[in-house]
């Protein structure tokens, strides 16, 4: 198992890697339902990323801190988590991390029925992973404002994507199209 490494990475002083071990252990438990125990474990990893100065590495722990929080329904606690990991996304220039961060905000922000918010970080998202050609982004954030519109009662909605997603699908809808 993986904390069989920990004692290795200790003796060599991998910092580093008992932080990634630390955040792999939080995800096996979040996977078996452990939420406080993947928590836990998530924490850990911040801690030393903290320790270590691994911007990169705070930015995920926070996201994966704010993922059990949006799990057990702690909303504010998940929103707060995605906001300080956009801020170290946006300061290390992580177009990627920063699209993680908008899908995140935008399920929670639906959550809680900030419809208004939701679709904001929904679409600045959805922007971002179209062009960076992110299908699987493009499709968490298309079902997002889908979600939204459904939620407000509109009969149609303009969804976006890209040729490159339709064709990941394997559907040929023609690029930017209505969907009700």
């Amino acid at each position: 198992t993986f904390k069989a490494i920990l004692p290795l990475q200790s003796s060599i002083n991998d910092s580093a890697g008992i932080a990634r071990t630390y955040n792999v252990l939080g995800y096996v438990e979040r996977v078996e339902g452990n939420d406080s125990l993947a928590l836990d474990w998530y924490q850990k990893a911040l801690d030393i990323r903290l320790r270590i100065n691994n911007q990169s590495g705070i930015a995920a722990s926070l996201i994966n801190i704010g993922f059990i929080y949006k799990k057990q329904a702690n909303y504010e606690a998940a929103i707060r988590q995605y906001h300080l990991a956009a801020e170290i996304y946006r300061a290390l220039g992580d177009r990627r991390g920063l699209i993680a961060v908008s899908n995140n905000l935008a399920n929670c922000s639906y959550e809680i029925g900030d419809y208004l918010a939701a679709s904001k970080f929904a679409r600045s998202g959805l922007m971002e992973a179209e062009e960076l050609q992110s299908l699987d982004y493009q499709m968490h954030l298309n079902e997002v404002l889908y979600k939204i519109y459904d939620a407000t009662g509109k009969n149609a909605c303009l969804l976006y994507t890209s040729d490159a997603a339709d064709d990941s699908l394997r559907v040929d809808l023609g690029g930017r199209r209505i969907i009700k």
